[in-house]
Order: C-alpha cells, then sequence, then structure tokens
C-alpha cells in the first residue's frame, strides 16, 4: 500500500491471494492453521500499512464486518 495505484496487477494479486487461501481449505490443511495466518496478515495491515490515525476506526470495523459475515454464515454468538 505505497500509494500507487496498481491496477490489474493489484486484481490479479487479490485474486490470487484468494485461490490460494480457498485451495488451502480445500486441500487437508489444518483450517485453525489457516485462520491464524489470516488473523495475523490482517493485523499486520491494521497495524503496520494503514495511517495511524486509521488504525483504531479500521479495526472496529473489522471486528463488526466478521460479526456480520459469520452470522451471514448461520454461525452466532453464545446466548444468541
Amino acid at each position: 500500500m505505497d500509494g500507487v495505484d496498481n491496477g490489474d496487477e493489484g486484481d490479479r494479486g487479490l485474486q490470487s491471494l484468494s485461490a490460494a487461501i480457498r485451495s488451502a481449505l480445500d486441500e487437508d490443511i489444518d483450517p485453525y492453521a489457516v485462520i491464524g495466518v489470516l488473523i495475523e496478515g490482517v493485523a499486520y495491515a491494521v497495524a503496520d500499512r494503514l495511517p495511524r490515525q486509521e488504525r483504531a476506526d479500521a479495526g472496529a470495523a473489522l471486528v463488526r464486518l466478521m460479526q456480520e459475515r459469520l452470522k451471514a454464515h448461520g454461525v452466532r454468538q453464545a446466548g444468541t
């Protein structure tokens, strides 16, 4: 995230990353390990790649988004 618009190259990179994650989960790879790697990647992106003044809001938004996506997939918090 160096401020340069990578256009199609960036889109291909994201598509490749998404495909690699799906492929890993389709293989006999421990899903907990995949989740751990993804969480670490998210934490790195927020802490080291976003502007300092946006980190807290971005972190809070990510938590809300994760809750919404899990709910959409039928995963509910205990007691709800």
